[in-house]
């Protein structure tokens, strides 16, 4: 038996079928992502390499082609974090709504320091 069983490495799992590195993950720092949702990061992160290779674009085909692979990619990332529910104990905050929150925290903020400055100009 190994002293620290956690903290075995995957090749000492000799007869008995390992376990993926993601459920020792979950087992070890717990987490509140579904099974979903971490494949979604995944394929995004498959997908990487095809965008990696901007650079070695040369032609006129393959730079429209990447500008518009760039745009889908946009599109896609722009559509899932609409959607994405990021929880924060127990709620389910929508990250588009958190963005557009703080967005108009800015613009609030902006709205009372010219008003502020207004009023300072007035008494000059």
């Amino acid at each position: 038996k190994h002293k620290y069983p956690e903290n075995r490495s995957a090749l000492t799992y000799w007869e008995e079928e390992a376990p993926s590195r993601l459920d020792l993950g979950k087992e070890k720092y717990g987490g509140p992502f579904t099974e979903e949702e971490v494949e979604d990061v995944k394929t995004v992160f498959r997908m990487l390499p095809l965008f990696i290779n901007q650079y070695v674009c040369s032609d006129f085909y393959y730079y429209l082609t990447q500008a518009v692979l760039l745009f889908i990619l946009l599109i896609v990332f722009l559509f899932l974090a609409k959607h994405y529910k990021y929880r924060i104990r127990d709620n389910e905050v929508n990250i588009y709504q958190i963005v557009d929150g703080t967005y108009q925290n800015y613009l609030n903020q902006e709205k009372e320091y010219n008003q502020g400055c207004s009023v300072t100009t007035d008494h000059n």
